[in-house]
């Protein structure tokens, strides 16, 4: 290709621009270039340019596609210097006056830098008591008394009541101004708070923001008493003032407190009032507070929403400050003699580092430079600018109408948010979609930034990869999390890329201080970050010191970021430390896309809602992604987000107006929605929902379902060989209607799927399918899929089963296999019905681009019916109606079978719960009208049945469990209403109440090899070291007599060691040991997860390579 490179570079950037670009294009005037190259050369001449760019640097790339044809290719630096077809002006005017191209929206900056200061100024003032400082210089780790936070707010309480006035915050800010606060006096009112100090005393308003922004600086309040829950669950805090009455010591600030005098509140060397360093900054600071009092004060007394936005952003810029200045712990050259007088804040090891008083003043100096940066964060971010996206082809035409669809409802000189619901049918790809919706509600149209939240970790590398394959984003505009580097090396194995070294160069290693790491996750991501960018980087997280630091620009800078939404709710859901910095900010600068968002229960939904909530309070546009969205997640979310929206409108002097879109794959349409009428939405979405069930029903029929009979029996043993022999009918039945020929042999061959809800049914439905006796002419393969598998293992087993399933080439019913596997199975088998079965629990239903003939669900909910069909006719074509039953739904899950007097068996996963959402029958023939299942499609779901039955539907259970949900009426902390509508945000109650991904978390093993003793075996990671860990969990090897028998009926043969063996053959050098090797493999790609309670469980685990890890249900597994 014939590129055209131009330099409108200036300073000392031009000579940089000319040494790089005159290496590989001629110079054909002052600043321009052509040559011919390849794509892959002009990437790499903007990955140099982008890693030497300054605020200087200014050159577009245009590819000459024929006589009277050029294309823009890319701007690196400033894109201002060149139109949006990359023009040169040839005149310009310029006005800049303070800034405004960027502080512009914030009028209460100057309120914000004033009050991160005061707050940072006295954040750690409690560190100087003589308890903490005896701590620091014995370097005890026994519980404090009470927590230095505490102990700072108690004395800032005890200067306002020095003042003698507690309601109005100047008598208190002049006694230190006029330098009138005396030290005896200070010493004296804490004496007397020995106490009193478990709970808050009154103060005046300005001093109350500064406690909370002080208490919370290390942690959020929050209370574990079971009964003070209930309390303020039926009171809650509509103030800040009323939410102090109610925080106490014990709600995280209170160790042990002795029966004495209490050190925490004896100040032998004093409070810092005699620092001159220190005074002075608080003076400089209390006065620019003063003069921004009325207008916080106005906040405070008017409750005022833009009040929440303000305080997240301190609370931001303080925690963010205060981890730069703790990782830079720099050791005082004070003699030891004169150290016994100075208060420390910090210890490096064994030795006293940082003075309490330079500690203070250095955050206090960080904290407001990254406040004054945080408009330009907000707003000035890298987007990418390369992506061109072709119109698309039949059947995703309905992409190119939904952009239409946003560029229509763009309304000139207007700032819009923009709340969108992709609900396109699965297969029919959102994915895509979702990209082009964001490029779309960029001001031009033409470049994109956002976060790709997805629900499961193992789809993030997936998505990733078809992000640079169908939309060309670079390695420099994206990245994307990742489990580990194991998961990415075996990722890129399948890609065939080069993997001779271990340590790709990419993710950056985990390490580094020894601080708090704020981002523990692998990030998948090149390193070409320009100067300016590295230097802003040393305002958040010391760019050039910390390892970590180019991960964690990564995860902000990158215009596009693919991640689970684990990593980005973190941004509401830590409450303590560290963690939740990053996706705050990332959460600040780009706009949100949740994809299958309805695949969360009820309880991670309030979570969810939460995060939706800060998008709409930082002023960032959200796609929610699903082909099942129902109308009360749809009506829960947009209220959460407009909201949210209210706080930013009453932040910013730049309102949005509100735009709700809606998109699927037969229409768009869009509504300007006026703030706080959210009724007005719920009948634009209805009105949207009927047009689309109108559509839905006139389409083919693709899958039709059959409820497949069973009934429990008197025994937990019996009632399981009824179930199997249901399966074991129904799987018959099923390849008889739904097969396709091998063009080679003349057999017939289906793909089946059996859909289990839990690990431990699955892999002993697995065995029992596998010691069945089938008919003489059927030859049953049989793989079993779920998530408590060893890492290496899995990736083999989907890597194949993303190859195998994908179907798009067939169109006939005659089909030539190709693949080895397959073929193995067909050509060596004598028998003519060849079923090919995959039995697995819901990590096929979601992300998985499989193809399935037929299959079979155990039912959990009703949209996991309608989700795993998503999976059956997934990619062939299909012109007319089917006529026989291509699902099969069995009457009975396995708990209604094992306990038929159990009340609750649709839950974990479902949506039944005690007391109040109980369904009077377990029966599938009862719980879902017999229409339902002659099309299975999204109707059911996205459209409300009137009137509810929710005892007696399983639908309608959903539909009532999600209105109660986004009910506002209930203002407990673990309901949405509390989050939304009252102060409970600012304490961790909502967060501990109501988790998000609530439960036991998984133990991480090993599967080893050991060297020395050459075998395998299961191991616990403590510290670096290996600990032999099978016998304490009660993890032992399945016996292989048992299998032996049956091996040839797996469908994918898979051995451990043998895959080990692979690798090392990769790996080895040859004056390497081979068991070295071995061992150093299994290290990396060995992880197994289990249940965090299996070392306490007195019930064995068995695993297998073909099974994973599993309990056995019941003692007889017969055919």
């Amino acid at each position: 290709m014939m590129v055209l490179f131009t330099s409108r570079s200036e300073k000392k950037a031009l000579l940089t621009v000319r040494r790089i670009l005159d290496q590989f294009a001629d110079r054909i005037g002052n600043d321009t270039w052509q040559t011919i190259m390849t794509q892959e050369g002009v990437q790499e001449v903007r990955k140099l340019l982008r890693r030497s760019a300054t605020k200087s640097t200014a050159v577009s790339c245009r590819w000459i596609r024929s006589r009277n044809r050029s294309q823009l290719l890319w701007v690196v630096g400033n894109r201002d210097k060149f139109n949006a077809e990359g023009v040169v002006p040839v005149n310009t005017t310029r006005k800049n006056i303070l800034h405004k191209e960027w502080e512009g929206g914030w009028p209460y900056l100057a309120l914000l830098k004033a009050l991160t200061a005061v707050a940072a100024l006295f954040h750690d003032w409690g560190k100087s008591s003589d308890h903490f400082q005896k701590k620091l210089r014995s370097s005890s780790m026994e519980k404090d008394p009470y927590r230095h936070e505490w102990v700072s707010c108690q004395l800032l309480a005890a200067v306002a009541k020095i003042s003698g006035d507690t309601q109005d915050d100047d008598a208190w800010m002049h006694l230190f101004l006029d330098g009138k606060l005396k030290k005896t006096t200070l010493k004296n009112e804490m004496k007397n708070r020995n106490n009193q100090a478990d709970s808050l005393p009154a103060m005046p308003p300005i001093m109350r923001i500064l406690v909370w922004l002080i208490l919370s600086h290390h942690h959020l309040p929050v209370t574990r008493n079971e009964m003070e829950c209930k309390i303020c669950a039926e009171d809650p805090p509509m103030s800040l003032e009323r939410l102090f009455l109610t925080v106490k010591a014990e709600w995280g600030y209170e160790g042990v407190v002795p029966a004495g005098e209490n050190p925490c509140f004896s100040f032998s060397k004093g409070f810092l009032l005699d620092d001159d360093d220190w005074n002075k900054a608080v003076k400089k600071w209390l006065t620019r507070l003063l003069r921004e009092k009325a207008q916080l004060q106005q906040l405070c007394t008017d409750s005022s929403l833009a009040l929440r936005p303000l305080l997240l952003y301190v609370r931001e810029a303080l925690m963010l400050a205060d981890h730069f200045v703790s990782s830079q712990k720099c050791q005082t050259d004070i003699p030891i003699e004169e150290q016994k007088k100075v208060l420390y804040a910090n210890t490096d090891g064994n030795k006293l580092c940082d003075k309490l008083s330079s500690h203070l003043t250095r955050v206090a100096t960080q904290a407001v430079n990254i406040a004054h940066q945080l408009p330009l964060f907000a707003s000035e971010m890298d987007v990418a600018d390369t992506v061109r996206f072709a119109s698309a082809k039949a059947p995703y035409h309905w992409q190119d109408k939904a952009v239409r669809e946003i560029q229509s409802a763009k309304q000139d000189g207007i700032d819009q948010a923009w709340f969108i619901l992709n609900m396109a049918s699965t297969g029919c790809g959102k994915t895509t979609a979702n990209a082009k919706l964001m490029q779309a509600l960029s001001p031009d149209g033409k470049v994109m930034r956002y976060t790709l939240a997805l629900g499961l970790r193992s789809l993030t590398l997936q998505t990733g990869s078809e992000y640079r394959e169908r939309m060309h984003l670079t390695k420099d505009e994206l990245a994307v999390i990742i489990g580990s580097q194991a998961i990415e090396a075996l990722y890129q194995q399948e890609k065939n890329e080069n993997t001779e070294s271990e340590q790709k160069s990419s993710p950056c290693e985990i390490g580094g201080s020894g601080e708090e790491e704020l981002l523990e996750d692998m990030l998948s991501f090149e390193d070409n970050f320009t100067h300016d960018q590295l230097k802003y980087l040393d305002i958040y997280l010391d760019g050039r010191k910390n390892p970590q630091a180019k991960k964690n620009g990564a995860f902000l800078f990158k215009p596009v970021l693919v991640a689970t939404i684990d990593q980005i709710i973190r941004a509401t859901e830590v409450t303590r430390g560290g963690k939740g910095l990053l996706p705050f900010l990332r959460m600040m600068s780009a706009d949100l896309v949740i994809d299958e968002v309805d695949d969360f229960s009820p309880e991670d939904l309030t979570a969810v809602a939460r995060l939706v909530h800060l998008a709409g309070v930082l002023g960032r546009n959200v796609i929610l992604s699903s082909a099942t969205i129902p109308p009360d997640l749809a009506q829960g979310m947009y209220q959460a987000y407009q909201d949210g929206l209210c706080c930013y409108n009453a932040f910013s002097d730049q309102a949005k107006s509100m735009t709700a879109v809606w998109v699927d794959e037969f229409r768009s349409a869009s509504s300007a929605i006026p703030l706080q009428q959210p009724n007005q939405y719920g009948l634009a979405h209805k009105n949207f929902i009927e047009k689309r069930v109108k559509k839905l029903r006139t389409q083919v029929v693709k899958r039709k379902a059959v409820v497949i009979s069973c009934q429990p029996q008197a025994t937990k043993e019996l009632s399981w060989q009824s179930y199997v022999e249901a399966m074991k009918q129904a799987v018959q039945q099923l390849h008889s209607n739904h097969h396709v020929i091998d063009e080679k042999t003349g057999k017939e061959v289906s793909f089946g799927l059996v859909r289990l809800a839990n690990i431990n049914p699955c892999v002993n439905m697995t065995l029992s399918l596998l010691s069945a006796d089938w008919p003489d002419d059927t030859a049953v393969f049989l793989m079993c899929y779920h998530s408590r598998q060893v890492l290496l293992l899995r990736h083999e087993q989907e890597t194949y089963l993303d190859y195998v399933l994908r179907r798009k080439h067939e169109k006939e019913k005659r089909v030539s296999f190709q693949d080895t596997v397959l073929r193995a199975h067909l050509d060596r088998n004598q028998k003519q019905r060849c079923i090919f079965l995959v039995i697995a629990t819901p990590v096929e239903e979601i992300g998985r681009d499989h193809d399935f003939d037929w299959a079979i669900v155990e039912p959990s909910s009703y949209r996991s019916i309608i989700q795993l069909a998503g999976r059956v006719h997934r990619h062939r074509p299909c012109l007319q109606d089917i006529s026989a039953p291509n699902i099969g739904v069995m009457q009975f899950n396995w708990k209604g079978m094992a306990n038929p007097g159990q009340r609750v068996v649709f839950c974990r996963p479902g949506f039944e719960k005690t007391p109040h959402y109980l369904l009077q029958s377990h029966d599938m023939k009862e719980l879902v009208p017999t229409d339902n299942w002659a099309h299975i499609d999204a109707i059911p779901r996205v459209q409300i049945p009137r009137p509810l039955r929710p005892q007696s539907q399983l639908i309608d259970l959903e539909h009532q469990r999600l209105a109660d949900w986004r009910s506002l009426d209930d203002k407990s902390p673990d309901k949405v209403g509390g989050w939304q509508q009252t102060c409970w945000w600012m304490t961790g109650l909502p967060q501990y109440l109501c988790p998000f991904r609530a439960g036991v978390p998984d133990k991480d093993l090993c599967y080893r090899y050991d060297a020395e003793k050459g075998m395998l075996g299961f191991y616990k990671i403590d510290k670096g070291e290996y600990i032999p860990y099978g016998d304490m969990c009660n993890l032992k090897s399945y016996p292989e007599e048992k299998l032996n028998p049956y091996r040839e009926r797996f469908w994918l043969s898979r051995s451990y060691m043998a895959s080990l063996q692979a690798q090392a053959a990769r790996k080895m050098h040859s004056d390497e040991d081979e068991g070295n090797v071995l061992q150093r493999i299994s290290e990396r790609y060995g992880q197994l997860t289990l249940p965090g309670y299996a070392d306490e469980s007195a019930r064995t685990y068995w695993y297998d390579d073909q099974l994973g890890a599993f309990h056995i249900l019941v003692k007889e597994r017969k055919g």
